[in-house]
């Protein structure tokens, strides 16, 4: 309860004196041992799924809780298709299915008649996409028919959960603090500064994917370079020009409570330290703040850390299983063409 207290008055100072209080605590130059929680490399995961046929649709599409983007080729994948798949690569599985195995898996989808024989005279072309999005069965079959990659970003993000606060103000941005911190079991506040075009679509949609799967350990905002800078640039700028950041990127903060004030421990995405940003590396950073601040995070009695710790290692062995799978199968697909 004095932590309640405390935070509730604190969480009024800051949101008038925050770029006093925030200090950063990270090293670029540190290593991180993430072995015990077994998360898959960023190389165990490939781009595409190729393995993808009328027999395994359903087991691997239908039943997933994960967004698929299904592309018919012709035998050769382009480019726009391929640069979609590698920057979503981890957060939304695609997978390429070749003229020859096409018209079975159509049929196992329950397309039209009509939008069979369209597909099939279109592909000779040019490659259509068919996104199924994020959710159950009853989801799925509202899957989507792109004929470009721009149609299948719009209804990629218009299928994912928005778990992630868009915030405008810095009464939003004090409030989201606040939940974070008192939820019943303690959320890290997770910021992220995205444009609202281009780029920024194709970032919002893994850090959704993000904000979806640790929406019990973390919390998620994002605001937008277009908005109000001054509710943000205490957070990220370190006194440096908001100019200078590339954007998109990310950050932490973490209360530190002593004699009755608070200040923050700010925790940054860094390049130098993660490479560039794409989701298995914001993933592999979670980990990492998880593990520099959970532990010592003040929370209800009912809460424990190794609960909290459990299910977290359950989410690395989902990710690790999917990318086994996905990788098995198209080591066998390589071996298999090069017979």
């Amino acid at each position: 309860m004095l932590f309640r207290i405390l935070l509730c008055v604190s969480l009024c100072r800051f949101a008038m004196a925050a770029s006093a209080t925030t200090d950063t605590k990270y090293d670029e130059k540190a290593t991180y041992d993430m072995t015990h929680w077994g998360l898959p490399s960023p190389g165990e995961i490939p781009e595409i799924y190729r393995c993808l046929n009328h027999k395994n649709f359903k087991e691997t599409v239908i039943q997933s809780r994960d967004t698929w983007v299904i592309v018919f080729t012709n035998g050769t994948l382009e480019t726009s298709w391929r640069s979609l798949a590698n920057f979503w690569k981890g957060a939304i599985l695609f997978a390429e299915v070749k003229q020859h195995g096409s018209v079975m898996l159509m049929r196992e989808i329950g397309l039209s008649a009509q939008i069979e024989a369209k597909i099939a005279v279109t592909i000779n072309t040019q490659n259509i996409g068919v996104v199924f999005p994020h959710g159950g069965e009853k989801m799925k079959r509202k899957y989507k028919v792109c004929e470009n990659t721009g149609m299948a970003i719009k209804h990629v993000l218009k299928g994912l959960p928005s778990e992630e606060v868009v915030l405008s103000s810095m009464k939003e941005r004090e409030e989201f603090m606040y939940f974070a911190y008192l939820s019943a079991t303690p959320q890290i506040p997770v910021f992220a500064i995205a444009e609202s075009k281009d780029v920024g679509k194709l970032f919002l949609a893994y850090y959704r994917v993000l904000a979806y799967m640790f929406k019990d350990y973390f919390r998620f905002a994002i605001f937008r370079t277009d908005d109000d800078q001054d509710i943000f640039k205490d957070i990220f700028s370190d006194g440096e020009p908001i100019t200078n950041l590339r954007v998109p990127t990310m950050t932490a903060l973490i209360p530190n409570i002593k004699n009755q004030e608070i200040s923050y421990d700010s925790f940054p995405f860094a390049t130098e330290m993660m490479g560039s940003i794409d989701f298995m590396s914001c993933v592999y950073w979670l980990y990492i703040v998880n593990d520099q601040y959970r532990p010592d995070m003040p929370r209800p009695t009912h809460s424990s850390y190794e609960e909290e710790e459990a299910e977290m290692k359950a989410i690395a062995k989902m990710l690790k299983k999917r990318a086994t799978m996905l990788n098995q199968c198209n080591e066998g697909e390589l071996r298999k063409e090069e017979l």
